[in-house]
């Protein structure tokens, strides 16, 4: 019969936190950050104009330089429609 001497003992769940703690301090952060930047982000103006395009099934609001800017860069084919802030949310939600 064969027989192992001086085994180490099998990991537990205090060695895994030991070992990945800094791991699971840096996702915390990261998550804390995230949140904290996607809460800053300024809200759409009810009398600024935008053009809005999509970027990987994403919306993305650009502000642009008044009226004829935004439907300068829908005629270029850079946007998919633009309006006013007040006019885009109501238009978008009921898509």
């Amino acid at each position: 019969m064969l027989r192992v001497y001086n085994l180490p003992p099998e990991p537990g769940m205090r060695d895994w936190l030991r070992e990945n703690g800094r791991l699971i301090a840096a996702l915390i952060a990261w998550s804390v950050v995230m949140v904290c930047s996607a809460s800053v982000v300024a809200p759409l103006s009810d009398t600024e104009w935008y053009a809005v395009r999509t970027v990987e099934n994403g919306l993305i609001y650009e502000r642009a330089n008044g009226e004829h800017g935004c439907l300068a860069r829908v005629a270029a084919g850079d946007a998919i429609t633009c309006g006013q802030g007040k006019d885009l949310t109501g238009k978008l939600r009921a898509d």
